[in-house]
């Protein structure tokens, strides 16, 4: 009864003189010999008083408890022919003030259900024993990589209104950043409220080391506690009299800039060799997003060998400014004679927001692309002056186009893009 075996209950017949509630519950068999065991499906005792209503949890006739995952839809049948039903779902007894049952109730919480009929003929009621419904929700815990998360207690379904711990322990090298997905911050164990299905994320970084063998240094995107699988752009700038030869460790070629993916703490290692009588390097670096190709590319010119650079932005959000540092010039592609080793910087940055402005009827519609990632856009209202400096509304999205409709009055009214 209720997974617990009822001592001395051996016949093929379990049987009661008079039924009372503590026999109420979920009956199965078990049958067993030297050859093993097997366990009926259950079977559901209900006992009630005459007109006590039927609680069901998805269809199931319930006795005392029950779990579903998520959702559970709760259906109260009157045990009178001409009768209504009062209930409630705290766990407090139903009265005549109680809500009527009239459709099927659906709980995304734990709750008790609690049920009175009522003859509606001869006014007599009957309460049916109360039903316990809890709510389990998922509960996943994860991480990219640089450590290990764990849940407790251990275990894939939770219950609603439960406070689960999650903790996150990095792998050597790296360290606990924050949380992310259903929770945010830095808390280590994480205590998480369980109302609804929860998946969090733990996210670990480390921090890059470099070494060069020659003369030369690297240059790193990033370098302080990188989150895992970040990319990372790195340069090799060799001192003067020598060029980059080879990546190693973390990241292999001879191409520079060379991106990578940060998902080990292997430090940047870089080979610089010497340049010999007559020979050139060239170096290039990228400021903001983009990307420069170089044609052709090799680690040691002739000295006075001509190449062409040809800058390109990361996406229709930025734009190339110019060239810098050996070069000084907007054209592009760059056509650059290496009368001797020089070292070439790109620039990138993110270009402006277009406003659009159109008239619809009475209103004046206003229509720009959100160019610049995390940042906050004023609410469409009338605002004065004093105030448009600081209010903000809701974060937008990186290519979000947003669409602001407003009546034409003589308001005045100020928008602007703040970080």
């Amino acid at each position: 009864m209720n997974g617990t075996n009822i001592v001395g209950a051996t016949n093929a017949a379990l049987g009661f003189l008079s039924a009372a509630l503590t026999n109420a519950g979920t009956y199965s068999v078990m049958v067993s010999n030297p050859g093993g065991s097997v366990t009926s499906s259950n079977a559901v005792l209900a006992v009630r008083s005459p007109g006590a209503p039927f609680i069901r949890v998805d269809g199931q006739l319930v006795v005392s408890s029950v779990s579903n995952v998520a959702v559970a839809m709760v259906t109260i049948e009157s045990g009178y022919s001409n009768g209504v039903v009062f209930y409630t779902l705290d766990g407090s007894t139903p009265d005549f003030v109680s809500p009527i049952y009239s459709s099927p109730v659906v709980l995304t919480s734990n709750a008790v259900v609690r049920a009175m009929g009522l003859n509606v003929d001869t006014f007599d009621t009957a309460e049916a024993p109360a039903v316990s419904v809890s709510i389990l929700f998922p509960v996943t815990a994860t991480t990219a990589g640089g450590g290990n998360v764990n849940v407790n207690p251990n275990q894939a379904l939770h219950l609603s209104g439960s406070i689960p711990s999650v903790s996150a322990t990095p792998s050597a090298g790296w360290t606990f950043l924050h949380w992310q997905g259903d929770a945010t911050g830095t808390a280590n164990p994480l205590n998480l409220p369980v109302t609804g299905p929860k998946n969090v994320s733990a996210v670990f970084g480390t921090t890059l080391q470099t070494g060069a063998i020659g003369s030369g240094a690297i240059e790193l995107s990033a370098t302080n506690l990188i989150p895992y699988g970040t990319l990372v752009r790195a340069t090799a700038i060799p001192n003067s009299g020598s060029y980059f030869a080879q990546w190693g460790s973390a990241l292999t070629g001879t191409n520079s800039p060379a991106w990578f993916s940060v998902v080990s703490t292997n430090p940047v290692r870089a080979v610089f060799g010497t340049l010999q009588a007559g020979q050139a390097a060239l170096s290039v670096r990228i400021v903001g997003a983009g990307n420069v190709s170089v044609n052709p590319q090799q680690q040691v010119y002739a000295v006075n060998d001509n190449v062409t650079l040809t800058a390109t932005p990361q996406d229709e959000y930025y734009g190339f400014n110019g060239w810098s540092g050996d070069a000084s010039s907007t054209t592009n592609p760059l056509s650059l004679t290496l009368s001797s080793s020089k070292v070439v910087t790109a620039n990138f940055s993110l270009l402006p927001p277009t406003l659009g402005i159109s008239q619809q009827g009475s209103s004046v519609v206003l229509n720009w692309p959100v160019v610049y990632s995390n940042y906050f856009l004023l609410d469409a209202t009338a605002l004065t002056v004093a105030t448009w400096n600081t209010n903000t509304s809701a974060k937008t999205n990186l290519g979000d186009n947003i669409t602001v409709t407003m009546p034409l009055t003589n308001d005045q009214t100020y928008f602007r893009l703040v970080q």
